[in-house]
């Protein structure tokens, strides 16, 4: 029977998974309605970052369905210990600290649990 999964790694896919999903789900409600889901009537703050660097905001739906749909399944591969999805978690999880606020916070947490899990693992030995 193998080991249960530490809860670092657990929480870490909780919160991949809840940020892909919301970008994901985002994502879709921009190509079906026409704009993502807004806060206030406006753009979360990720937009200014974007649109600081010449790239329409509006434009990042195909980018939001990518990343996000790229988080759930490397949580999933996470939680099924395929052998590189801590590691699939920690790049998308780097890979998205753009996305102000709440996915700012969340990789940044996700970041510290996936390298805490690592921490005191044993290599495997290969044949």
């Amino acid at each position: 029977m193998s080991r249960p999964l530490r809860r670092t790694a657990v929480v870490a896919a909780a919160l991949a998974i809840i940020s892909g999903g919301y970008m994901a789900i985002d994502a879709i409600h921009r190509f079906v309605v026409g704009d993502f889901l807004l806060i206030g009537g406006q753009l979360g703050p990720w937009a200014v970052l974007v649109g600081a660097v010449g790239i329409d905001p509006l434009a990042m739906g195909p980018v939001f369905l990518v990343i996000g749909v790229a988080q759930v399944v490397a949580a999933s591969l996470l939680l099924l210990r395929r052998p590189w999805g801590d590691m699939l978690v920690l790049a998308l999880a780097v890979g998205t600290l753009w996305y102000l606020l709440f996915g700012t916070i969340s990789s940044m947490i996700q970041i510290t649990l996936i390298v805490a899990s690592r921490r005191g693992r044993v290599p495997i030995d290969q044949p």
